[in-house]
């Protein structure tokens, strides 16, 4: 009767609240389509994440948590602009608050809970041009060719724009990291050139003076050989 008992009774699983043995047909896995319109949100979401800046202090984030522009920005100085730090992301930030926080000796939390482009991986992915008359700043991002963000300084407008084929530049870590020993190998064999090629012009003036000071000397004699002669 035992074993009536238990074959009529099954005994359940802990998981689930079926018999033991059972099986249960799961229904077909249907994946979406991958539209175009879904690619191209994302590209634009991606490079809106990674590119889209605003200068420090062009934001304000208020005490009840509110971003907003901040009305009382004038726009960067030239020697502010001519530092990456003083650009941020126009996102959430993503970088710890004490990460930004240890960057700057005069952090301000209002206006520096931003990310710094000077943060990326890697540092020479941004470029950086002073144009009419170093009154305007251009910013270009070598991930996204064709990104440009540029601000007149001392004033607050600024702004970015993205004109490009939606395609990642991958060629960065041989673009920026192979040629700069390169460039500053050359620079040093110009550097050698000009020191060894100036060393021998020093060394024949100095002569020339040797020879001045000699033929002096020698007129001087002559004239007092005369002098006692005479």
């Amino acid at each position: 009767p035992d074993d009536n008992s238990d074959q009529n009774n099954p005994k359940l699983s802990q998981d689930e609240n079926k018999p033991i043995g059972t099986t249960e047909e799961l229904p077909p896995i249907t994946s979406g389509e991958l539209k175009e319109e879904d690619r191209l949100a994302a590209i634009i979401r991606i490079i809106s994440e990674e590119t889209s800046l605003a200068p420090r202090g062009g934001l304000f984030k208020q005490t009840d948590g509110f971003t907003i522009h901040s009305k009382a920005f004038e726009g960067l100085q030239l020697e502010d602009a001519d530092e990456l730090c003083s650009f941020q992301h126009y996102r959430r930030p993503q970088q710890d608050w004490n990460c930004n926080l240890m960057s700057r000796t005069d952090y301000n939390y209002a206006i520096d809970f931003l990310d710094t482009i000077d943060k990326d991986i890697p540092s020479d992915c941004w470029t950086a041009q002073l144009v009419e008359g170093d009154r305007a700043i251009i910013l270009r991002n070598l991930h996204w060719p064709g990104f440009s963000f540029f601000h007149h300084l001392t004033t607050p407008e600024h702004g970015f724009v993205y004109i490009g084929a939606g395609q990642r530049n991958l060629d960065i870590p041989f673009m920026t990291q192979i040629y700069a020993p390169i460039i500053e190998e050359k620079s040093s064999l110009a550097v050698s050139v000009k020191t060894s090629e100036e060393k021998p012009t020093v060394e024949f003036k100095e002569d020339e003076e040797n020879m001045n000071i000699t033929e002096k000397e020698s007129s001087k004699e002559v004239k007092d050989k005369i002098n006692t002669s005479a």
